[in-house]
């Protein structure tokens, strides 16, 4: 494996593991400011007002588009020209690396939802198995 092949491999993993974070960090705000967006909508028509700026707001925030992941440590080794083998080997062994933990934390996520569950949900869940529901707000 070349030197610019393991660049490739360690940007793809990179860049497959900086969208995923996004994206799952960026989903439960996105929640939030769509619940205070509808809120503060259903104050402006209690009020008389114009409520199509807050629908154009709410279109917006599912556009949400991932920052550019910085490269400046990866694009300084390209600029040092240090291609031996062990510099290979090391760039070699991150990709592995970080593509192993996104794989793992995958499989954790699908086989495990219990981890990454808020507590409410938890409840209601553990109150559907032994029959029962949890009252609704």
């Amino acid at each position: 494996m070349t030197f610019k092949q393991a660049y490739k491999d360690l940007h793809r993993e990179l860049r497959r593991v900086h969208i995923r974070t996004f994206e799952s960090r960026n989903k439960k705000d996105i929640e939030k400011q769509r619940a205070l967006l509808q809120y503060e909508k259903l104050q402006a028509v209690r009020k008389g007002e114009d409520a199509a700026k807050y629908d154009e707001q709410i279109k917006r925030l599912a556009q949400a588009k991932v920052p550019k992941l910085d490269t400046s440590l990866a694009k300084a080794l390209i600029a040092e020209q240090q291609a031996n083998k062990k510099t290979i080997e090391h760039l070699r062994n991150v990709a592995t690396f970080i593509g192993s933990q996104r794989e793992y934390t995958e499989l954790l996520e699908r086989y495990n939802p219990g981890l990454t569950m808020e507590q409410e949900e938890k409840v209601r869940r553990t109150a559907g198995k032994v029959g029962l529901s949890v009252p609704e707000k």
